[in-house]
């Protein structure tokens, strides 16, 4: 397959996915690379993303923290977050400020 359209299919795709709720870049590159793109053309589309705000990891783990906050417990949100690719210290830094 072309480049270009391998690559803008990867975009169209990825847009799909956030158009339904928001996901972490790690996520969504899970999903392309389970798609068959090449890791190289969904690295050039996450950073583009990234760029454009569509993908926002800051804002992903702040908001999963406050559905749960109050309900669960440090550890549950922990977990959570560590499933979705982020790592120890992004997670705690984020759960102190917010």
């Amino acid at each position: 397959m072309n480049q270009d359209k391998e690559k803008e299919r990867c975009f169209r795709y990825i847009l799909f996915l956030l158009g339904g709720r928001d996901y972490s870049s790690y996520q969504l590159i899970k999903k392309a690379l389970d798609k068959d793109y090449s890791k190289d053309i969904i690295d050039q589309v996450v950073d583009k993303l990234i760029e454009l705000d569509y993908i926002n990891n800051d804002r992903y783990i702040e908001s999963l923290i406050r559905s749960y906050k109050g309900r669960k417990g440090y550890r549950f949100i922990f977990q959570k977050l560590i499933e979705k690719g982020f790592s120890g210290v992004e997670i705690e830094q984020k759960i102190e400020s917010v």
